[in-house]
């Protein structure tokens, strides 16, 4: 059986010896679909990775942004992302306000100030930069179909030819993140 539906209240005991710090437990293919193409090939994530000593390589690498001392430092990062949040909040004070967007927004810029020294800008533009969030969205919708038959990615985005086919494409292109992500960082 490759599929588990966890109905019983002992499903943390079982996500933990699945997902657990030190877990040696193998992903199946439906993370295959979640990997990222760049330069024309499948690039894991730490969220795709289906083996665990690439897992731990990836974790290794930014473990140290996440120690007490390294987030305590990028505290003024965070508040300035906090402080032009709260200004945005009382410009549109009386105006209906897409709370959601707002707080991805926030979240995304944050992320950019800790992880680049820089905002991607969303709050600062009040819009979805360079569609980024809406390239990952439409990212998760393809995992998310095509990881309930696995087998398929093969057929479709898995193939590096059908990757180069749809680079050529400029509207789809223009829906990738990556790169988008990349090229925004390096303002």
């Amino acid at each position: 059986m490759s599929h588990s539906v966890l109905g019983d209240p002992s499903w943390l005991a079982l996500c933990l010896v699945i997902y657990g710090i030190g877990s040696s437990y193998l992903k199946s293919d439906f993370y295959d679909s979640f990997d990222t193409p760049y330069d024309g090939k499948a690039m894991a994530s730490m969220f795709s990775t289906r083996s665990p000593a690439e897992h731990k390589h990836l974790k290794t690498a930014v473990a140290s942004k996440f120690s007490l001392t390294s987030l305590r430092n990028m505290e003024p990062l965070v508040d300035e992302c906090s402080d032009i949040f709260l200004d945005a909040m009382r410009d549109l004070a009386g105006k209906p306000v897409n709370l959601g967007e707002w707080l991805q927004w926030y979240a995304f810029d944050v992320i950019g100030a800790i992880t680049f020294r820089q905002r991607f800008g969303f709050m600062e533009k009040r819009q979805d930069v360079e569609n980024m969030i809406s390239g990952i969205e439409t990212g998760l919708w393809y995992g998310a179909l095509v990881g309930q038959v696995p087998g398929l990615h093969g057929f479709l985005l898995g193939q590096q030819w059908v990757m180069r086919l749809l680079d050529r494409v400029p509207a789809l292109r223009a829906v990738h993140p990556v790169p988008k992500i990349t090229r925004v960082s390096k303002l």
